[in-house]
């Protein structure tokens, strides 16, 4: 008895004959291929090659000398030719069964059940690319989502080619004329298995900046690059007639512009589906040839890089340290806190010094709720959060500083939470990334959390009445002077950029040896766990500099090869310059706002035994709100011990132990030049290749060159921060901090 023949097995096309109709019918190209599915032409997808030899293409595949294969991309007639492979059986039921009699359909000869080829046109070129996702459910069964688009420079075995694995034909299933697609492939694909599977599918990130700027002339770049302006355009407010005029404007500088009515296409289908297509635009900024040699200059010339940096900051008032510091920090991906009081310019010192460094580096958060971190879906080099917390917030931890304190430990955040697998129903965990170079925050806080205070470098600006009168004075005389004469050092931070990207895209990641690095604990007292993680930021800090010294200082060879970076003792001096107060505050954890009441309440507890809010308040003019603040950041520290007598806050001085008290040591430059040396000698004694160095010492702050006879030796003490107070019966008058030397000549 004969089996009964299925309706697909009736509509099954196999003849060679229809294969060569289906091909002339619609303009489309082939190229031959071998039983091992590889184009058998060196040059197989170049017309110049694939034109002229067609019909012999087409007799060869007659003889059963090889298969044959559809070019991929190319224009026809009706638009570009793509093919949509779909080997995913949960892809094929959810996505591609409504194709099915709408378009032509191959089902592959291959040894899969469900293995099927899509052929479509495009109004504009398609690239190849791949969607595959694997979803997991609770039994541990993983389903495969995805599938492969055979857009440009590729190619697909035709219908009655053999398949090498089974020696089975591939087999029209629906020969109808291939449908047009009209929006962009990929981001509809990518959307339908989104809104199919209820999973997240990465989008290509595009550098709207390049395509703006460079004339373009090859058909795919051209044509993908006017879909992605139009939906940039749309991103960014513009109506669909604004982007159609922009875009006209832009294709005008392409070195073979599209046609008019090609551009209203690219149009229509950036504004045709109810969202935005979802690509991750970014700019990136070009550099003149002129800028450019600059920033080499810099490179090879690294003594003087503090230095312009500091003039670079021109209009910042003061802040000398930290206008070179925070940069230095960032660099080395350093996580910081600025801390002062509202208005006293901590925003306007971080704004002003982002940039200094590509504008894609800042994620910039003004507004952040409790759990706002775990949320953020992309991987950013540096979160700069303004008013990370206010001083009338709890004092318990809240989850933003948790995700905050382990993303500085680890450079992630990883959240784990429940979702519902759209494929099987079922509730499943999964997991969220979140990858982050380093954090920069400001605050209006007395001191950080201690768990992140000491993951940190805590830095506070000038909020002296002297600083205030220059911060005033300097605004009025800006504002007498015409725009030509007013201070402006966008010239110097774009030169700032443009070097920190080609640091960036070279960089070696070069191990930094640094040879007196032991000596160093005279400058680093052990009384209290938090120094372990403050010698790593001091570690980090002298590789950041030595990283951007690089040019002129010794490379050392291993006996594996590796090239390494040695920190010389001048080098330390650099660091020494702009970062003594910030390793000072981090060692004693107090902020040099902290620093200043604790002086205040140090001469206040000669005088009487215990000290209110009310009297700080009162002797600092500050709060007593803010007073309260100082009591409980005191207390934690150790410093004091608070108690409430009717509603008020009082403190007793704790005395401390010899053991808990830090002592700090002058370390000489001697002592360091001899360190070094004798490090030195030992590598060499290794058989080591030690290269030499020509490192000119030029002061950060003032640009004049610097002998390294004369440099001074090094000291980490309380004197640095010098308060000045007079006593008035019981009231005490504070009177400001002084300034300060950043070395103390030994």
């Amino acid at each position: 008895m004969k089996r009964k023949r299925n309706i697909e097995e009736d509509n099954v096309l196999d003849i060679k004959d229809e294969v060569i109709e289906f091909i002339k019918k619609y303009d489309l190209k082939v190229t031959p291929v071998g039983f091992n599915k590889n184009p058998i032409e060196k040059d197989w997808n170049n017309p110049a090659v694939f034109e002229p030899k067609q019909e012999e293409y087409i007799k060869g595949f007659i003889q059963k000398t090889y298969n044959l294969g559809f070019i991929c991309g190319i224009k026809t007639e009706r638009g570009y030719f793509f093919v949509c492979d779909v080997d995913s059986k949960p892809v094929y039921d959810k996505i591609f069964k409504k194709y099915q009699g709408m378009t032509t359909q191959v089902k592959s000869g291959g040894p899969k059940e469900c293995s099927y080829h899509f052929y479509f046109f495009s109004k504009y070129p398609v690239k190849t690319f791949r969607i595959h996702k694997k979803i997991t459910n609770k039994k541990g069964d993983i389903t495969d989502v995805g599938l492969d688009v055979q857009g440009t420079n590729t190619q697909v075995l035709t219908p009655m080619s053999i398949h090498p694995l089974t020696n089975k034909p591939y087999k029209f299933i629906c020969k109808k004329e291939p449908m047009c697609w009209d929006g962009d492939v990929e981001m509809d694909l990518n959307k339908e298995i989104e809104d199919a599977f209820g999973i997240m599918v990465e989008y290509e990130t595009v550098n709207i900046t390049e395509l703006l700027e460079t004339p373009l002339k090859d058909h795919e770049g051209r044509d993908n690059a006017a879909i992605r302006i139009a939906t940039w355009h749309r991103i960014n407010g513009k109506t669909e007639d604004e982007a159609l005029k922009l875009l006209t404007e832009w294709n005008q500088k392409n070195i073979e512009p599209l046609d008019d009515e090609t551009l209203r296409m690219k149009v229509r289908s950036a504004y045709s589906p109810d969202k935005p297509y979802g690509w991750k635009f970014i700019e990136v900024e070009t550099f003149t040839k002129e800028e450019q040699e600059k920033a080499d200059w810099l490179l090879k010339n690294p003594e003087y890089l503090l230095f312009y940096i500091h003039e670079a900051g021109k209009d910042i008032v003061r802040e000398d340290k930290n206008k070179i510091l925070i940069p230095i920090l960032e660099f080395g991906k350093q996580s910081m806190e600025i801390s002062g009081k509202s208005a006293a310019g901590k925003n306007h010192l971080i704004d002003c010094i982002s940039r200094y460094f590509p504008k894609e580096w800042f994620k910039k958060i003004t507004g952040m709720t409790n759990k706002a971190l775990r949320y953020l879906n992309e991987k950013y080099q540096t979160i700069y959060i303004a008013e990370r917390r206010g001083i009338e917030s709890s004092s318990q931890e809240t989850t933003a500083e948790y995700d905050m304190k382990v993303g500085i430990s680890e450079n992630e955040i990883v959240t784990i939470y429940p979702a519902r697998n759209e494929l099987t129903g079922e509730i499943e965990l999964k997991e969220k990334h979140v990858k982050v170079g380093n954090f920069i925050m400001t605050t209006t806080e007395v001191a950080p959390p201690p768990e992140l205070e000491n993951r940190i470098f805590n830095l506070t600006v000038d909020e002296s009445e002297e600083q205030n009168k220059l911060v005033r004075d300097f605004i009025l005389q800006q504002a007498s002077l015409p725009s030509n004469k007013r201070i402006n050092t966008e010239k110097e931070k774009k030169i700032l950029r443009c070097l920190f990207d080609k640091i960036n895209k070279n960089s070696t990641d070069k191990i930094v040896i640094i040879p007196f690095a032991r000596i160093l604990s005279k400058l680093l007292p052990a009384n209290d766990a938090s120094i372990r993680r403050h010698t790593t930021k001091l570690i980090k800090l002298i590789e950041t500099v030595a990283k951007l010294f690089e040019a002129k200082l010794p490379i050392v060879k291993d006996k594996n090869g590796v090239e390494c970076i040695i920190a010389t003792p001048e080098l330390f001096w650099y660091v020494w310059q702009i970062g003594n107060e910030a390793i000072f505050t981090q060692i004693i954890r107090m902020t040099k706002r902290e620093i200043e009441i604790w002086r205040i309440m140090e001469k206040m507890f000669t005088i009487q035994e215990i000290v209110t809010t009310k009297d700080l308040a009162n002797a600092a003019k500050i709060s007593t709100r803010m007073a309260m603040n100082y009591f409980d950041s005191f207390d934690t520290k150790g410093f004091i011990t608070t108690t409430r007598e009717h509603g008020i806050k009082v403190a007793e001085l704790r005395k401390k132990n010899d053991s808990e008290k830090e002592k700090f040591t002058n370390l000489t430059m001697k002592e360091l030049v001899n360190e070094y040396e004798n490090a030195i000698k030992n590598l060499r004694a290794e058989a080591l290749e030690v290269g030499g160095y020509a490192l000119i010492l030029v002061d950060p702050f003032s640009g004049e060159k610097k002998r390294a006879s004369e440099l001074p030796n090094f000291r980490l003490d309380s004197s640095l921060f010098k308060i000045n107070i007079t006593e008035k019966g019981k009231t005490l008058k504070y009177t400001g901090l002084e300034r300060f030397d950043n070395v103390v000549k030994g």
